[in-house]
């Protein structure tokens, strides 16, 4: 008996400190890594740079696990009991304090200051998302409306921009230069995770939907995005803004939303969707460092 309630205690720990959304998990780490690997081979491999990741991964792991026990902190989510509570507070509590010492050691001596504007946009993002989403969050009949629905994808796509700014944080340690790489890096790996967050929540909406009629009156809007995308990429390509090979790196997602309209019906499987998503992001990642590296 005490055995388990000792690993029911370590289970809602891990829930207050751990973002439980997997598809989160994938946001934040694959633009971290592309932004790294690609500063890596641009400016080669310095100490200070790779001194500098690892300051700057502690810093943004922990600002990224801090959203998730400030709302449950805020929103008692999984943190019902007031012991949770606490414990919410003193994991945000330490978290906040590894960002400060990781931030502090990444600007001493004036250096990587445009750090801070990336950090005070990540902020206003957040914030802006909590403001979105903080109705969502309190309000059980707003979870079935329309309009919290809305500002829910809304917060959700805010999310999906303050999340891959680690790929140009992460590149401008490593390389030392805030240039147009890193945001390139950022809009690319911003653009590609919105479309996953779009995709899943058009699956999971048109989980019962059998007919092509039914797809398309559902996800015009989806659709719409895809032929969008794929116009802005060829014409950043176009403008030399994008390597030629970094649009081989969305092609499996246009595929993969496009044919979604012509399939037939099949039972969605939550696990099996996130596993499809993750591979299609690591294979993103892959591909657009890649690209970058081809292009040098």
């Amino acid at each position: 008996m005490e055995q388990a309630s000792d690993n029911g205690k370590k289970s809602r720990v891990r829930k207050l400190l751990l973002p439980r959304e997997h598809g989160a998990w994938g946001i934040f780490v694959i633009p971290l890594l592309s932004g790294a690997f690609v500063g890596l081979l641009q400016s080669g491999v310095r100490a200070g740079g790779v001194t500098s990741l690892l300051w700057f991964t502690a810093a943004a792991l922990s600002l990224f696990c801090l959203r998730n026990s400030l709302e449950e902190f805020l929103y008692a989510t999984s943190a019902r009991e007031p012991a949770d509570r606490r414990t919410a507070a003193l994991v945000a509590a330490l978290l906040a304090l590894i960002a400060l010492v990781s931030a502090s050691v990444l600007l001493w001596g004036g250096r990587n200051l445009a750090l801070l504007g990336l950090g005070v946009l990540s902020a206003l993002l957040f914030l802006i998302q909590h403001v979105l989403n903080a109705p969502w969050k309190t309000a059980g009949t707003a979870r079935s409306s329309r309009l919290s629905l809305n500002a829910r994808m809304a917060g959700q796509m805010i999310a999906v921009a303050s999340l891959s700014s680690t790929a140009a944080g992460a590149y401008y340690v490593v390389a030392g230069a805030f240039d147009r790489r890193a945001l390139l890096l950022w809009l690319a790996n911003c653009v590609f995770a919105a479309n996953q967050v779009y995709f899943v929540q058009l699956r999971i909406h048109g989980s019962k939907l059998r007919n092509r009629g039914q797809k398309l009156s559902l996800g015009r809007s989806f659709l719409i995005s895809q032929f969008l995308m794929a116009a802005l990429l060829v014409l950043a390509w176009r403008f030399t803004y994008l390597p030629g090979a970094a649009l081989i790196a969305f092609v499996p997602i246009l595929v993969r939303g496009t044919f979604w309209f012509v399939r037939r019906w099949e039972p969605l499987r939550v696990r099996r969707l996130g596993l499809t998503e993750l591979a299609h992001a690591v294979t993103f990642g892959v591909l657009l460092t890649a690209s970058f590296l081809l292009a040098r």
